[in-house]
């Protein structure tokens, strides 16, 4: 894949990711200034989106930005909120990186 193009994956993956983890914390501190966030979020990641699917078929671009943010949520959560993940969440990330890898080459 081109390197434009991963980059906007990894875009629209870290901003996917960011939107959820603000939910988190607007359903924890009920801040109604993160609803703004959410809602650029929402817009940069459609952007983001828009040039992945511009260049890449929607299943490879979807699954590679949806996977990638499955990670980024996981991990988040881990750090950020102290969430526990057990030996079958690990393996399941595990999984995840190698159907990455699997898509992308």
């Amino acid at each position: 894949m081109d390197i434009r193009l991963w980059i906007w994956v990894f875009t629209a993956a870290i901003i996917t990711a960011i939107y959820v983890i603000l939910i988190k914390y607007y359903v924890k501190t009920k801040n109604h200034l993160l609803i703004l966030l959410i809602i650029l979020t929402l817009i940069i990641s459609t952007y983001a989106y828009y040039r992945v699917f511009s260049s890449k078929d929607i299943g490879v671009g979807y699954t590679l930005i949806k996977a990638l943010s499955i990670i980024m949520v996981t991990l988040s959560g881990i750090v950020l909120f102290h969430e526990h993940v057990d030996a079958k969440g690990y393996l399941a990330l595990f999984l995840i990186i190698i159907g990455i890898l699997l898509l992308a080459f």
